[in-house]
């Protein structure tokens, strides 16, 4: 809790500057975000519970820099779901913009630990994430290391594949599919983890994509 107070009280200072980008920033969600976070600094102050309904949808951020920007002010309130979208949405953007891919992997050679506190909320969240956040965050997770040579910590995938194995009967086919994709990908072992995709999925192949289906089969 004190943490939470901490990060969101000194968002009530940075809300206030968010009208003018910093110095070659692309962002376009700073104006939005301005009376969102004074909502939510106020809420923490008053001790009310500030509404995670409040962190705004990824899918409408445009470049990598939004989605890290959005996560760096609202980590304290983020849900898995949040979290895994944060993730799926910086997958999306290094896959279709070489632009984004550029910046991702300049901003990576200067500051290596730029992702690290994505990494962190997405330990924190996942042994209390369903079954979509934590197929989100691994398939997101794998395309941002494949598209930009970034090499999670091993205790990420670890935690990952721990937290699949419970969940797999909830598993969609594309939750399979980009689960296993994703392990392949990053070339990290999984062997518990597939031994309990192939005993879920088997009997579940008749549901499954041709996609879905081919990107099981080759992982």
């Amino acid at each position: 809790m004190l943490a939470s107070l901490r990060r969101l009280g000194a968002c009530q200072i940075r809300a206030t500057k968010l009208a003018t980008p910093p110095c070659g920033a692309h962002s376009t969600v700073g104006v939005p975000l301005a009376p969102r976070w004074l909502s939510l600094a106020s809420q923490l102050h008053s001790g009310r519970r500030p509404n995670p309904s409040r962190v705004p949808l990824m899918n409408e951020l445009r470049s990598v820099r939004e989605v890290l920007d959005v996560h760096e002010r609202c980590a304290a309130i983020m849900r898995p779901i949040d979290v895994s979208a944060c993730w799926n949405s910086l997958g999306k953007l290094v896959r279709r913009d070489p632009r984004e891919r550029a910046w991702l992997r300049d901003e990576l050679r200067r500051r290596p630990q730029t992702l690290q506190p994505l990494l962190d909320s997405a330990l924190e969240v996942l042994p209390r994430a369903t079954a979509q956040p934590v197929a989100n965050v691994a398939h997101g997770l794998a395309v941002v290391g494949d598209r930009v040579g970034f090499h999670a910590n091993p205790e990420v995938w670890r935690t990952l594949a721990k937290e699949a194995v419970p969940r797999l009967r909830d598993f969609k086919p594309q939750h399979f599919s980009n689960t296993v994709w994703a392990f392949t990908t990053a070339g990290v072992p999984a062997p518990a983890l597939f031994a309990a995709v192939a005993k879920e999925a088997v009997p579940r192949l008749r549901d499954f994509t041709p996609q879905d289906f081919s990107n099981t089969v080759w992982a």
